[in-house]
């Protein structure tokens, strides 16, 4: 008998290296599902900026795995939604076929009403044994303004868009039209919504080929089971991750800018409490945060936890799969109605404006605890949206990266967001605009022995008369730098910035009207720094001076090194008295 006849006849025992390779196998399935979303999408939030991302779940929904091509924030997209999928449908009445829809985040699914959610079941000899599921950042799913569902200025989410909870789209492979066409005249642009749908559907659809393939591989129970061995390999590295923090609580404090009809900052406050004994835990307590907001800049508890699994993550095992296992051993606490763990009706189309902070609270925490995995606060994040009524209608949406927070290693990321940045190829041959500028910003990374990364300038110049939307953070409060390393640069948008009467447009606004000719351009900040300044190599401030990322004034202003501005040449001299002085 040939090893290959061998590989496909069923096992009756696991082992490690059978769970390995099956946890593989997903891994790779769920690479492909995202794939194949990419690829037919129509939209170019989701084919060019690969605002997406795709799971494994096993029959109890619970997330085993996670493509590496996925978004950290779109944990928050699975992570209920196959348990409230399992609440609405009995398993008797979940059938092969059939394709679940979901947006709303206080029904079981993502964390704003602009990922919009996939799911379909598995099934092998008749006995449901997983579910795949894929997500999507949809330009528009209705709502008072273009775009809205991902934008700040809402006050209830009723006027975010169009709320979806599990309903089923297919049932037994046919098409339920009365739930397309109620979902398609609530959006804008519903033909390419349309679209975006048949990618979904085609893209789970292919996940369930290749799951019912494995199964028929290893046999339907040894796979069930190896999905739950999966969630116990998580559980135990997170566990012996832990072990290399040491014990003890630790605590840190971070403000949201306001809650934009007062100037009054929203604190976010984080105590993360290790413990070794009686076993490996860690518990993040948001106890003291302000909130909730008026305006939807509201965080559900399931992005809240998912944030702080992916910062745990990369401190505990970059390798690991923030799964169902994982929360065995992170758990976290957060006050009912917070910033952190708003409750129905509050808005959340701009959550993400916590979800880029948290991560700095975490690390400013942990910093004391931990050096390896952390970084400074980062630039926050920021979403730019245009529209325009017919004849000349669109819809586009696309966030701008800014400067990422120093390591204890090396300098931040220059230009770094979540998400692709979107070709100015692509933007302006779909829509009509163009962009006159894409540059980094020099100065604005925060100082420190390692640099925060650089923000960036992006300038919109507009072509037919069109509206703006904005949501944007860290305008007033900038990325902390850490330890001594001083704080990242602040966010700013204006319209025609380099006219004699420039305009500032609000961090959160809608429906901002720009005319022909008008320049839209956003400012976006930079990280903090890591480390005292002085403590930088000077041979590293004279590379930043010549690549232009630091100026010569800066360089003598913020690290004492004194560079002659004709030849870019430090004066060592010059430059260890200014270090040595009592100023310094």
């Amino acid at each position: 008998m040939s090893l290959r006849k061998a590989s496909h006849l069923p096992q009756t025992e696991l082992n490690p290296i059978t769970v390995e390779i099956i946890g593989n196998n997903l891994a790779s399935i769920a690479d492909e599902i995202l794939v194949g979303l990419i690829k037919s999408a129509f939209s170019t939030n989701i084919k060019e900026r690969q605002d997406c991302s795709s799971v494994i779940m096993d029959a109890q929904g619970r997330v085993v795995s996670i493509s590496d091509m996925s978004l950290p924030m779109h944990l928050s997209s699975f992570m209920f939604t196959g348990a409230a999928i399992l609440d609405r449908f009995p398993e008797d009445d979940i059938h092969d076929g059939d394709v679940f829809i979901v947006n709303d985040p206080y029904s079981g699914g993502p964390s704003h009403l602009a990922d919009v959610t996939f799911v379909a079941p598995v099934f092998h000899e008749g006995r449901l044994i997983a579910f795949v599921g894929n997500t999507g950042h949809w330009p528009d799913v209705g709502g008072k303004a273009p775009g809205q569902a991902a934008l700040g200025d809402a006050t209830e989410i009723y006027q975010e868009g169009l709320r979806i909870p599990p309903v089923r789209l297919h049932k037994r492979g046919r098409l339920q039209r009365d739930i397309l066409n109620l979902t398609l005249l609530n959006v804008r642009d519903p033909d390419n919504r349309d679209g975006d749908i048949r990618a979904h559907v085609g893209s789970v659809k292919l996940g369930v080929r290749r799951m019912e393939s494995l199964a028929a591989q290893y046999g339907g129970r040894l796979l069930s089971d190896a999905l739950a061995q999966l969630l116990d390999v998580s559980e135990l590295k997170a566990r012996h991750g832990i072990l290399s923090l040491a014990e003890g609580e630790y605590e840190a404090l971070d403000h949201l800018d306001d809650d934009m009809d007062s100037d009054e900052p929203i604190p976010i406050k984080v105590k993360v409490t290790v413990r070794h004994k009686p076993e490996p835990s860690v518990t993040v307590d948001y106890a003291g945060t302000g909130g909730p907001a008026r305006y939807g800049i509201n965080m559900p508890y399931h992005g809240t936890v998912t944030i702080v699994f992916w910062v745990m993550r990369s401190i505990l095992d970059p390798d690991l799969q923030p799964n169902a296992g994982f929360e065995r051993a992170i758990k976290v606490l957060a006050p009912d109605n917070c910033l952190v763990n708003c409750q129905a009706p509050s808005p959340l189309g701009a959550r993400y404006e916590v979800a880029s902070q948290l991560p700095d609270s975490l690390f400013l925490a942990l910093s004391e605890a931990v050096t390896e995995g952390i970084e400074a606060g980062g630039h926050g994040t920021h979403g730019m949206g245009f529209s325009a009524q017919p004849p000349n209608s669109f819809i586009y949406y696309e966030t701008v990266g800014g400067g990422g927070g120093a390591r204890p290693n090396k300098d931040g990321v220059n230009g770094v967001h979540i998400t692709s940045n979107l070709p100015i190829e692509a933007m302006e041959q779909e829509f009509p605009m163009m962009a006159d500028r894409l540059e980094y910003i020099p100065d604005s990374g925060g100082p420190g022995r390692f640099r925060g990364g650089l923000g960036v300038r992006k300038d919109w110049r507009m072509l037919v008369d069109s509206f703006v939307g904005v949501h944007s953070n860290r305008h007033r409060i900038p990325g902390p730098g850490l330890l001594n390393g001083a704080d990242g640069s602040l966010t700013r948008i204006v319209r025609n910035p380099d006219s004699p009467s420039p305009e500032t447009i609000p961090r959160e606004a809608t429906f901002v009207p720009v005319g022909p000719s008008d320049v839209v351009s956003i400012f976006a900040g930079g990280g903090g720094g890591y480390g005292n300044p002085l403590e930088r190599d000077h041979r590293h401030v004279r590379e930043d001076v010549v690549n232009g990322l630091v100026t010569v004034e800066a360089a003598r202003r913020d690290y004492k090194v004194v560079i002659d501005p004709q030849t870019l040449e430090v004066d060592m001299d010059a430059t260890q008295r200014l270090r040595r002085s009592p100023a310094a």
